[in-house]
């Protein structure tokens, strides 16, 4: 029966906890209503930090499925929107980092003393002089 009130109810009507309650419980609908409620802000969020609207979309999608994986688990004490927008902030460092250039500056040795460690283990896919002349 609250299944049924919850999906005749406003989303404006409901509080984040309450939302996050029947969600625990296993209600779709509240889970709907917290995405509803929260997209657009964490969107644009999301954007302002990687600039990106394609991986912003993949970002919002990674924060909505945390949310989802870690209903059993959240404070009550925190917020959902302050949560939201904690976990969107470190996916999207997360995102940064991991697409970040690497800069020649940053090539050091190898433990060995041998000299571009690390452009020696990136493979030349170009064929050898010998071959191209073969």
């Amino acid at each position: 029966m609250q299944m049924l009130w919850i999906a005749n109810q406003r989303s404006l009507d409901l509080t984040d906890d309450f939302l996050i309650q029947q969600a625990q419980s296993g209600n779709p609908d509240a889970f709907a209503m917290l995405f509803e409620r929260y997209n657009v802000l964490l969107f644009r969020l999301i954007t302002q930090l990687v600039r990106d609207e394609h991986l912003a979309q993949d970002v919002l999608q990674h924060v909505f499925i945390q949310l989802y994986r870690s209903l059993s688990i959240l404070r009550s004490d925190v917020t959902i929107k302050a949560w939201l927008c904690q976990v969107a902030r470190h996916r999207c460092i997360d995102e940064m980092r991991r697409k970040r250039p690497l800069f020649f500056s940053e090539i050091g040795e190898s433990p060995d003393g041998e000299e571009l460690s690390l452009l020696a283990s990136i493979p030349d896919t170009a064929w050898q002089p010998e071959k191209q002349f073969e």
